[in-house]
Order: C-alpha cells, then structure tokens, then sequence
C-alpha cells in the first residue's frame, strides 16, 4: 500500500531506536515529499543508516527483499473494519507479521497482535531473536493463511463489526 501517516512511520522510526539490531524497509509507493519528511525523521534520530525507503517495487524485487526477513511490522491508525492485503500476503509467505490491526483475528505464533505502542511492537521484534523462532513463527504464519477463504473473512468481518456495536452501544 501507500506510504502515508496512516501507516504509522514515526513510529516505525521509534521502533528503530528502541531495537538496535534491526535495519527497516519501507515498501510502497510514496512522494517525494512524504519520503524527505520520513528521512529527515530518520535523520533526526539517528537511524537513516538503518532505513531503506524502497518506493513501489515490482514482484521479483520484492521476492528479493522478503527472501531475508525477520518479520513484518505493519501498523496503522484510524483502520476500522479494514484488512490489509500486505499482512495476508506477507502471512502466505510465511513472514510472521506484527500488527495492531485486529481484524485478521486475535493473533498466534506468526501473527503478533500488540496494541501499537513502540514498547509492545519492540518486544514482539525481540521475541523472534533466534531462526529457529522465526521459522516456527513462519510456519504457523503460512499454516493459518493457507485455512482462510471468502468465507472465513466475511466471519471475522461480520465477528469484527458486531464488536464495534457493542462497543457503541454500551453507554460511556
């Protein structure tokens, strides 16, 4: 998808300060503006050395990218009811994926659902320190994509709005 606040990419920024080990790629497209605000960011920080701002990438560079990889951060803001075909795509590869979108269901080995503070997604990042982790996790990731079907998101879907109505309709 789009590079947009949206996306949360001070936070990732933060994220690259809290976890020094880590180098992050930022995939998808983006202006120029928005990818000179990032690197100043990044700059101000203190971890240009360790961002890549890819841009749109066609499918053989992604492979290319996705064939040495940790795992996947995917944050977002202001995200009601959406799921994110990245996170699918990065769970059929089995890429473990670290997320606050809750609508692709309540988390397992290769789904890490934290709650989007740099602190939560950090310890997520640190909990796949090993390859061996990374695998398993990899493994389940790919496990629980090949299950889901048509029918199995308009569940979560219909499960995920109810949640919302309830949480509406309960008084404040």
């Amino acid at each position: 998808g789009v590079v947009d606040d949206n996306k949360r990419p001070d936070a990732l920024l933060d994220l690259l300060v809290r976890c020094e080990d880590i180098h992050l790629d930022i995939i998808g497209p983006i202006t120029n503006e928005r990818r000179a605000e990032i690197e100043r960011n990044a700059d101000r920080r203190q971890v240009l050395d360790r961002l890549t701002l890819h841009g749109r990438v066609d499918d053989d560079a992604l492979d290319e990218l996705f064939s040495d990889v940790r795992c996947a951060v995917q944050l977002r803001s202001g995200h009601p009811g959406q799921m994110s075909a990245a996170i699918c795509e990065l769970l059929s590869r089995g890429i473990p994926v670290i997320t606050n979108m809750t609508t692709h269901g309540e988390g397992h080995d290769g789904l890490l659902v934290v709650d989007g503070d740099v602190e939560s997604v950090a310890q997520a990042v640190e909990s796949l320190q090993d390859q061996q982790q990374v695998e398993s996790a990899g493994t389940s990731a790919r496990s629980h994509a090949q299950q889901w079907a048509a029918d199995h998101v308009v569940t979560a879907l219909r499960s995920w709005l109810r949640s919302q109505a309830v949480e509406r309709a309960e008084p404040q």
